[in-house]
């Protein structure tokens, strides 16, 4: 059978004549080496500014540009270079090259040297850049900013960072450098507002919160601008906030049964219902107590 069903097809196997034309060229097209093509940066800081600023010019006008700038702002040795010679070019020279930014954000995200980043360049970066250059690199910002979170990143500079970047994600939203609004410009408020909610809720419980204490009120007032909002921008950070309700429960039940509690309620809004069950069912460890308090709206998801 199998060999009937291999003879039937033999001519999809078959090269046509345009590929044998296709493969004809390409075979005949001397071999690039693209190593030779990439521009390696310095690794000291005054060499790096000079390089930066000739860079980012060669990088917006050459399509195949490469250079070996994420994996020296990611490697352990001169990543401190890299974060220098940036934040001096944005305090002195006012210049912010963003392609640049975005690069070393990103490894840094990806790096094991994550945490060590955040505790060194945090607080500087955050003061140092204008917030219209904060606002364009919004998403990777939140994403080292959570991942140092999750890590051993500095508690208190956190929860700074994140209410600076809430503030600018979502009273001014991120300006583009065309007249429409990119397609993918709320995915990246989305991704943005929801790795802030992952962060504050990360250092939330890096502080150990003791049972039947109290919410601080940093943190409060953070999750109450996303458990209030009825903007879709927020739906993400709301699934978040839910799959730690237990959490909340435990440590502040005043505050959880004034908040977090109605997101469950069907009949109040059906939305808010569905993200809050979302975000319960991922969650690892749901408190019993606290399936009591929702235990009609959890009884009548069977109805939804």
């Amino acid at each position: 059978a199998l060999e009937g069903i291999v003879a039937r097809n033999a001519h999809l196997n078959r090269p046509s004549a345009f590929e044998d034309e296709v493969f004809f060229t390409t075979s005949s097209v001397k071999e690039i080496d693209i190593s030779e093509k990439i521009d390696k940066a310095p690794n000291d800081k005054e060499s790096l500014i000079v390089w930066l600023q000739k860079s980012e010019a060669t990088d917006t006008q050459t399509r195949f540009y490469r250079s070996n700038w994420p994996d020296l702002c990611s490697n352990p040795e001169h990543f401190k270079s890299c974060a220098d010679a940036l934040l001096e070019l944005s305090s002195k020279h006012h210049a912010h090259p963003l392609n640049r930014w975005r690069e070393m954000l990103s490894a840094w995200g990806r790096s094991k040297i994550c945490s060590e980043t955040w505790n060194l360049y945090g607080d500087s970066t955050l003061n140092t850049l204008p917030n219209n250059i904060l606002q364009h690199l919004n998403n990777l910002l939140a994403d080292w900013i959570k991942k140092s979170a999750q890590s051993q990143g500095d508690i208190d500079t956190i929860v700074a960072a994140c209410q600076k970047l809430f503030l600018l994600t979502t009273i001014n939203p991120p300006p583009t450098d065309n007249t429409e609004t990119p397609p993918d410009a709320d995915t990246t408020l989305i991704n943005t507002i929801a790795n802030l909610t992952d962060a504050m809720i990360a250092a939330w419980f890096r502080t150990s919160p003791k049972e039947n204490s109290f919410i601080e009120e940093n943190f409060r007032k953070f999750l109450e601008n996303i458990v209030d909002s009825n903007d879709s921008l927020y739906d993400a950070a709301k699934i978040i906030t839910t799959l730690n309700a237990s959490g909340y429960y435990a440590v502040d039940k005043a505050w959880t049964t004034k908040y977090i509690i109605p997101l469950f309620d069907w009949e109040k809004n059906k939305r808010n219902a569905i993200l809050a069950f979302r975000g319960l069912i991922w969650s690892s460890n749901v408190d019993v107590s606290l399936l009591n308090a929702i235990k009609p709206d959890f009884l009548a998801c069977a109805k939804h």
